[in-house]
């Protein structure tokens, strides 16, 4: 791959003009670079983003996170099921009547977003999750006094 892309260079001319590349994290796009900085000099820069990705994913797999993003996810699905409801609570409490954010697993950031928009409607939801509780707990007392 490394012969390759010299002999490129090489024939247009462009070894000169090109003394860095962009690179994410792979390991094989690692081991080119380096062998292109042992052989010819050429600097590395890795890509911030990608990087900044990888730290993130490896700090998710933490327990202490895995679980309060587990727990996330189930308000923010539990709260996408009652919509109505939710906006209803928002506009009482004169809250911000924006929507949960659901994460996406490939994009860092949107963990961020689910736990910052969970906190910005922290009573909102909480008023919500405790009114379903209660509906819950109401139907599984009239099917107890039904049975009896």
């Amino acid at each position: 791959m490394i012969h390759t892309l010299l002999t490129i260079l090489q024939s247009a001319s462009l070894t000169q003009l090109c003394q860095f590349s962009m690179l994410h994290l792979t390991t094989n796009i690692v081991a080119a670079a380096k062998k292109l900085n042992d052989k010819h000099g050429w600097a590395s820069v890795r890509c911030s983003t990608h990087t900044l990705h990888l730290v993130v994913n490896s700090a998710e797999k933490s327990e202490t996170i895995t679980s309060t993003l587990t727990a996330a996810r189930k308000v923010v699905e539990q709260s996408f099921l009652e919509t109505s409801l939710l906006h209803d609570k928002q506009h009482q409490m004169s809250c911000p009547e924006n929507q949960l954010v659901q994460d996406v697993s490939t994009r860092w950031n949107s963990s961020l977003y689910t736990i910052h928009r969970l906190l910005e409607q922290m009573w909102p939801v909480s008023a919500v999750l405790n009114e379903l509780q209660a509906e819950n707990r109401k139907k599984a007392l009239c099917k107890l006094s039904d049975n009896h």
